[in-house]
């Protein structure tokens, strides 16, 4: 912040207003670089998959409620990189699933509706049958449940 407070205001606080302008006509301008000899198209495409990966691990911290990793121990690494790939593979094989039955939500928007599903225990006394019943309040759950294998939820039936 100092840096841009000597650029752009002057030692009494007066806004610098060439300075400024000639600062504007670089907003909203990036540059694309490689040292790999690579075409302007194939550089532009590197550049916007890694907003898939970027993208991905947002969804693991916000869905799956990542925290920052506190672990140095090579074999804890691993692991917890192992189980966030699986949380990913689950959120990407629901987010297939729910587009394949053409269903308005992607998978972190599902779960967020579905977080209100309970289930209901029931157990014959007599004959100690017990009975599980997932129950969904709304139509989108209901559509949720259909179109995802139900496995891949905590309360499946």
């Amino acid at each position: 912040m100092k840096y841009y407070r000597k650029r752009y205001l002057t030692q009494t606080g007066k806004l610098r207003e060439h300075e400024l302008q000639e600062a504007e006509k670089y907003d909203g301008i990036s540059l694309l670089f490689s040292t790999k000899p690579l075409s302007p198209e194939e550089v532009t495409r590197k550049y916007f998959e890694k907003d898939v990966v970027e993208k991905a691990f947002q969804s693991l911290k916000g869905v799956v409620k990542i925290r920052p990793v506190r672990k140095w121990i090579a074999e804890r690494v691993r692991a917890h990189v192992f189980i966030c790939f699986l949380a990913y593979l689950l959120i990407a094989i629901m987010n297939h699933k729910l587009r394949k039955k053409h269903q308005p939500f992607n998978a972190v928007e599902a779960l967020e509706e579905l977080e209100t599903l309970y289930r209901i225990h029931m157990q014959n006394t007599k004959t100690k049958n017990t009975f599980t019943k997932t129950v969904a309040f709304t139509r989108n759950q209901e559509e949720i449940l259909n179109a995802v294998d139900r496995r891949l939820l905590k309360c499946s039936d």
